[in-house]
Order: structure tokens, then sequence, then C-alpha cells
């Protein structure tokens, strides 16, 4: 009832219109300059029968005065009556158009095709002189007016006012019973029209939007044909009413009221079809997983549909007839002041939207930010919330932390496995040699160790040891598991250090006297009768160990060990 109701009032509104420039009948009135005013006196000014004034819009030679009422007689006859013209379709600025190649004192006022003939006539600016005062107007081209009186036009459209009895011709609120009757007629047969079309435009528009679901599929092709039908009503209408002989002022508001309304459903289908694309968006990156792109849609949807909004306004007001270039400069300035203004802000949403869409970081991801350890608890389009190891929320502004080094660990494959071990400086080389290789095999055997790389290298003197550096990846992104993978390792590592009769070294400068516990004799003659054995059999593991050596060891020391309570756990199913 509401769509209803707005549809009357719209289609009413051209009866009781009165907005375009009158002309007096004493001829005293003052020519408008631009070819759309030029035209609307010309007609107002013939249909009060004041031929004074349209003359003053029309190109006429020097012939009596009743030859001159007769070629106005038949302009009038044919712009308004047989070509049916619509003046808001010539320009609203007193220079006409100035991209349509024509001279710049000459503008198109119709083009006329019929059969295999086609005509144009013209407008050419003229200097008038009315009241004492030189004014610069539009006038019918002389060789127009001939062309006018001489060519036989047919009806443009139905000429349905031959066929109404003088009964349904008396005049009632500025129109005729039969145009009134007709206007009826034309409302409820565009109303009837469009219904049909809606029905099929939404199977139509069903049939496209398959890949959404059904409910959602159906909701989004009805909300498209309501603004549809509305302007499928308006069109429908405006064609029917072609044929009821409107005077020109009806007929400009009957095309006002279509402009206009083809302006709001244009801007109304493009909400729609926003919300439509937001919504296959939001369906494929929630069957993708990444709701964190997600986040950002609402906002960007909101924003999208405020700038169909103002870009719908001004070209609704353009369509009016309105200059919109104050406007449009008015609104830059604003905008650069409100830009100004929240410049902060602006590049904080700025970085929240390329956090979001670059994606360095996601929600639950545990990594370094600047100074700042922890894990990633919200991303706002604002700011970026991190919880530290000390169970703080540290707050972060997105402008800020898109400028920063992150290291995601949470983005870690393997987790490297790195320390430096100091012995003592009494171990001797084959001790020291022994230890490298077994280690070394510890490492490629370990099956939660990648061998590539798996060094273990002697690197130096220390000042109170002798340096050897290990150097791996645990075949792990998880890091409880790999807390746990290395604690294996040093375990090993302390236990081959024990058997090859060495020890750790002790980061001392205090002098003391004490009977220690010394080198293992027995250990240190078993290292080194091995050492000699492979000096002998020319097996020495330096400077690197051969591939056929490390394929032989890889895989062969199992973890966790075999005397690990996990090997008694039943197997998982």
């Amino acid at each position: 009832m509401k769509i209803l109701a707005t549809i009357l009032i719209l289609l009413a509104s051209p009866i009781w219109a009165q907005n375009a420039p009158q002309a007096g009948s004493n001829g005293s009135t003052i020519p408008s300059k631009s070819p759309r005013q030029s035209i609307q006196v010309f007609l107002q000014a013939m249909k009060n029968g004041d031929y004074a004034t349209a003359e003053l819009y029309a190109e006429l030679p020097r012939v009596s005065r009743k030859q001159r009422q007769a070629s106005l007689d038949r302009a009038y006859e044919v712009i308004d009556q047989i070509f049916r013209l619509n003046t808001l379709n010539l320009s609203p600025e007193p220079e006409g158009y100035r991209n349509d190649e024509l001279p710049f004192d000459m503008e198109l006022l119709f083009h006329w095709q019929q059969d295999e003939q086609s005509l144009s006539f013209f407008l050419r600016r003229k200097e008038v002189k009315d009241g004492g005062q030189k004014t610069m107007v539009w006038q019918i081209d002389r060789s127009s007016l001939q062309s006018m009186s001489k060519t036989k036009f047919n009806q443009n459209g139905y000429d349905l006012a031959s066929h109404v009895p003088d009964s349904l011709k008396i005049k009632v609120f500025r129109l005729q019973i039969w145009q009134w009757l007709g206007l009826a007629v034309g409302i409820v047969l565009a109303f009837g029209m469009s219904w049909v079309l809606r029905k099929l435009f939404i199977r139509i528009l069903r049939s496209a939007l398959s890949v959404l679901h059904a409910d959602e599929g159906f909701t989004l092709a009805k909300r498209m044909a309501n603004p549809f039908q509305i302007y499928s009503i308006v069109a429908i209408f405006g064609l029917l009413t072609y044929s009821l002989a409107l005077d020109f002022r009806s007929r400009e508001m009957v095309s006002i009221v279509e402009r206009a309304v083809q302006m709001i459903c244009s801007v109304w289908a493009l909400f729609v079809i926003n919300d439509g694309i937001f919504i296959l968006l939001a369906k494929k990156l929630e069957e993708d997983g990444k709701p964190s792109v997600a986040a950002i849609l609402p906002i960007s949807r909101r924003s999208i549909s405020i700038i169909i909004a103002v870009l719908g306004g001004l070209f609704f007001l353009q369509n009016l007839g309105y200059d919109i270039t104050a406007l449009i400069t008015g609104l830059g300035i604003g905008g650069i002041a409100i830009a100004l203004a929240g410049q902060k802000t602006v590049e904080n949403l700025l970085g929240g939207f390329m956090i979001i869409i670059d994606q360095p970081i996601r929600v639950g991801d545990y990594g370094r930010y600047g100074d700042t350890w922890g894990t990633v608890e919200t991303i706002g389009l604002r700011s970026t919330r991190v919880r530290t190891l000390d169970r703080t929320l540290v707050t972060i502004p997105n402008a800020d932390f898109s400028q920063m080094n992150i290291e995601n660990y949470a983005e870690r494959d393997q987790i490297r496995l790195h320390a430096i071990l100091g012995v003592r400086h009494e171990t001797s080389p084959d001790q020291l040699r022994y230890l490298l290789a077994e280690i070394k095999r510890l490492l490629v055997a370990h099956q939660r160790i990648d061998n590539d790389p798996a060094r273990v290298r002697f690197v130096g003197f220390g000042a109170s040891s002798l340096d050897i550096e290990i150097f791996a990846y645990a075949k792990t992104s998880i890091w409880p598991e790999f807390l746990s993978i290395r604690e294996d390792v040093y375990l090993d590592i302390l236990k081959l250090v024990r058997e090859s009769g060495t020890s750790f070294a002790y980061p001392s400068q205090t002098i003391y006297w004490e009977k220690g516990q010394g080198i293992n004799q027995a250990a240190t003659e078993r290292v080194e009768e091995v050492v000699h054995q492979w000096r002998e059999n020319k097996e020495m593991p330096f400077p690197d160990i051969p591939e056929d050596v490390i394929t032989t060891w890889t895989d062969t020391r199992d973890y966790p060990n075999l005397d690990s309570w996990i090997h008694k756990l039943p197997p998982r199913p």
C-alpha cells in the first residue's frame, strides 16, 4: 500500500506543476537565455495565445503578421502535439551543449525520422531587443520553421485524442476528462504489467543465483525485484501517457518523475547488488577458512553503500537540473578537512585493512611484534591486541602495527635446535673426535630431528672450555613438543659426554685446591682405541661424514627410547 500511494502521488504530481518560466500576455517578459528555457517560454506563450512573446523565440522572415502567426502555429503544433518534445532534453546552460559538434550559435532542437526521410531542426542563438534591453536568446532556426511548414508529419505515437467524443473533452483541473480516465487506466495497466514482469524477473534471477543457498537466492531475488517493479511501473505509465496528448508541462513532470524514479531504483538496486556480492564473499571466505578476512566485509559493505548513496544523490540532483559543481567542490573541501582532522583514525583503518588483507598474522599466532612477545587475541579495524607471556594485554594501533617488524612463530614448519657445548681443556683430541662423531650419529639417527642440516662442529677455544656447536631442526612446529624432543637429545648428549671420559667445563676464575675426580683413564684409553681404529681403517669422519654412512645411520635411533613408558600405552586406533 505504501508503494502504491507513493507511485500515485508521483504520477499525479504533473497535473498541478507550475515550476517553469511563465510568459506574460503583454510580451513584457524578459526572454530566457538557455535553449530549454527558450522553448519552454515559447510553448507557454503559444498556449496562452501570446504571439508577441513567441516571436522573440522564432527566426521569422519579414512577412505579414498573419503569415508570422501561421508559421508560429505550425511550429507549436509540430513541437508540442506531433513530436511531443520533452524540453528537459535540451541544454539548461545559456551556451547550450558544447560537445555536440555544432557551431557555437546552433543547438539541435529535435531529430525526426519518418519512413526514409530524416530531418533535423535547430535553434540559433540571436541577440534580440526586449523592452529596450539587448538579450541573447535561442530562436527556432528560419530553415527549420520552413521545413515544419512544408513537411507532412506522421503522428509520433497513437493519436487517441481524435477518437474521443466531445463530451469527454471538458477540462477539469487543467486536463480533459478523457485524459483523467486515461491516467487512471494507465496506472492500473502499469501495476498489472509490472506484477507479471516481477514474477518473471524473480524466476530468471533465482536461476542465475543458483550458486547461493535456495533461501538466500530467493531473498536476494525478491529484494532486487522491488526496485525493478517500481521502475517498470513508472516506465510503462510513461509510455502509456504518450497517447494522452498531455501538454508540455505535464510531459515535463512525467519525465522528471521517470528520471527521479530511475535514479532512486538504480541506487536501490546497487544497494541490493552490493549486499549480494558481500554475501557471496562471506560464504566463500567461510568455506576457505579465512574468518579474519571476513571481518572487514561489514565495514567494506557499509563504505561502498555510502559511496553509492552520495554518487546517486549527486546524479539525482543533476538530473533534476541543479548545478552540482559547487556541491562537489564543497564535498571535496569537507572531505579534505575531515581527512586532516581524522588523519590518525584513517591511518589506523587503512593499517587494519592491510593487516587483514595481507595476513602477516592471524588470531592465535604467537610471535614477536616490535618489542612485544605474545599471542594475537583480536585484530580490529583500529587496533590489534596481543596477550603477552605475563598475561597482560597490549593494544597496538594498526598504523603502528603495520610498520613493525613482525616475527610470526606460528608459521614455522620446524624449530631450530641450537646449543654450544663446552668440555674441559683436558679433553684429548681423540675424545673430542669421538664426541663429534657420536653426537652427529645421535642427531642423524633421531626420528624427530631433520638430518639436513644436522651439524656438529668443534668451533673454538673458550676461556675455560673447548666449544662444540650443535645445530639442527626438530620436525615439529609445536613448542611444547619441541621442548620434549630437545630434552631427549640433551639427555643423550650428557650420556655421551660421560661415556667419552671427559666432562663439561666450569667457567670459573676461582683458584681452589681439591682432589678432583680427574680424567677417567680407562674410558680415555677405550675411546682412544676406537679413534685409533678409525685412523687405521681410514674411516675418520672428518671433515665431513660420507653420505652412505649418514644413510646407514638415518632413523636408527628410536624416539622415544625403547625403555620409555610410552611404549606401554595401547596403540592408537
